[in-house]
């Protein structure tokens, strides 16, 4: 009877030990963190969703960062054109907000592939930290190559991008 306890008790206990627990479950759609130790916290903010004004490409762009408690070091961005053609090189990325634009010059290509007859082209930048907390707040547009190709936000990302304003980035 004592080691059908025991049995019990164990098993409570690597059930407890191996389940996950979120303060924030609705935070959980939008972003993935890994604590890194010495480092803080490392948080990925899964793909968002753009529309070209011009044209029928759409982009798809993510987020990787650290933070521990200053707002110091880059954010690795990455982003996706969806494009009958495929992309070798960008000259550049805009972000434009309300009041302001971020331009990036160094952006490298990761590569290209394709998928059910459309290219896929990977990119990616290292933006300033401190930048990416004014981008994401109210994000506007997105240019690259100064005007070939300009995306706005979908509904979704509008909503999302809100959602992570008011409940991760306030951290900032």
């Amino acid at each position: 009877m004592k080691i059908l306890k025991i049995i019990y008790i164990f098993i409570f206990l690597s059930l407890i030990s191996c389940s996950t627990f979120s303060g924030n479950q609705g935070l959980s759609k939008y972003i993935e963190t890994f604590y890194t130790g010495n480092e803080g916290v490392q948080y990925f903010i899964k793909p968002l969703e753009f529309e070209s004004i011009n044209s029928d490409e759409v982009l798809f762009i993510d987020y990787t960062f650290r933070y521990l408690d200053t707002i110091k070091g880059n954010v690795i961005v990455n982003f996706t054109i969806v494009s009958n053609k495929y992309f070798k090189q960008l000259d550049n990325i805009e972000f434009e907000i309300i009041n302001n634009k971020f331009k990036y010059n160094t952006v490298n290509l990761l590569f290209n592939e394709n998928i059910k007859g459309k290219w896929h082209s990977r990119f990616t930048i290292g933006i300033p930290l401190s930048d990416f907390v004014k981008i994401s707040n109210d994000i506007y547009f997105i240019t690259i190559n100064d005007i070939d190709l300009k995306f706005s936000p979908t509904k979704k990302t509008q909503n999302t991008l809100k959602y992570l304003k008011d409940n991760l980035l306030v951290i900032f």
